[in-house]
């Protein structure tokens, strides 16, 4: 989970409209980790990465890092 997947989601939450505050709260964290997430001062664990992608209508696809 990088930068890009986190500008990904936060780009696909603004246009359902939704509030940082609402999403923090549906996949579990405080509002205030949820911004230092979304500016790129802080991680989710993987579960939480999950919620925000299906709360926003995203589908994450893992695949191998190329080496």
């Amino acid at each position: 989970m990088g930068i890009v997947a986190y500008g990904v989601l936060a780009r696909s939450r603004k246009s359902q409209g939704l509030s940082q505050a609402q999403v923090a709260a549906l996949i579990g964290c405080s509002a205030s980790q949820f911004n230092r997430v979304e500016n790129g001062h802080d991680t989710l664990n993987s579960d939480q990465f999950m919620r925000w992608a299906q709360a926003v209508g995203c589908v994450v696809t893992v695949t191998p890092e190329a080496v």
